[in-house]
């Protein structure tokens, strides 16, 4: 929908799906009456909270690249903070599973052994063993030994050596090193 939109009213979209909080009782009664004219009565409802800037990152996250770079750029023009906040939240650590094989080793070999050691104790077992199918062997039981023995971790410390991970699988990505999610489409 998003793209089919004319390219001025875009910015302005994105920009007011990122800033919703809170859905506005009125809101949700107007859009009711129009509902109901259309497929009949339905029940009041209440306010409710609404993640933005996450639904701003998937609209985002669904579109193609160019319109992707166009809406992110107008968006950070409008409000450089809520834009990098948007761009924070389209490409999450999870994500990094829609890497192929040769991605995940050329990504393995920039990233620091304690900085994967500390991210993949926040992770499920099939992103983990996505990063241990790409090591030898050896690399991978002695990275999980170094799990293992590293006991729990705060989960700040998870986030922040995730995020260091995702900045150097963005730069890798800028440098064309490795596609990331529907980049790769965008290829031939």
């Amino acid at each position: 929908v998003l793209e089919l939109l004319p390219k001025e009213l875009r910015k302005d979209v994105v920009l007011r799906i990122a800033r919703m909080e809170v859905l506005d009782p009125r809101a949700m009664e107007e859009l009711d009456r129009v509902m109901e004219s259309q497929l009949g009565k339905l029940e009041k409802t209440p306010p409710r909270k609404v993640k933005g800037i996450e639904n701003a990152a998937a609209i985002l996250n669904a579109t193609n690249s160019v319109l992707e770079n166009e809406v992110l750029e107008a968006l950070r023009e409008a409000d450089q903070v809520l834009g990098d906040k948007v761009k924070e939240k389209m490409f999450v650590f999870d994500n990094l599973a829609s890497l192929d094989d040769k991605g995940f080793q050329r990504l393995i070999r920039e990233i620091a052994t304690e900085n994967l050691t500390v991210a993949l104790k926040g992770v499920d077992s099939a992103l983990a063993d996505r990063f241990f199918s790409n090591m030898s062997e050896r690399a991978a039981e002695i990275l999980k030994d170094d799990m293992d023995a590293k006991g729990p971790v705060k989960l700040s410390e998870v986030e922040a050596a995730q995020k260091q991970i995702l900045i150097t699988a963005q730069a890798l990505a800028d440098e064309g090193e490795i596609m990331l999610g529907k980049a790769s489409g965008d290829y031939v």
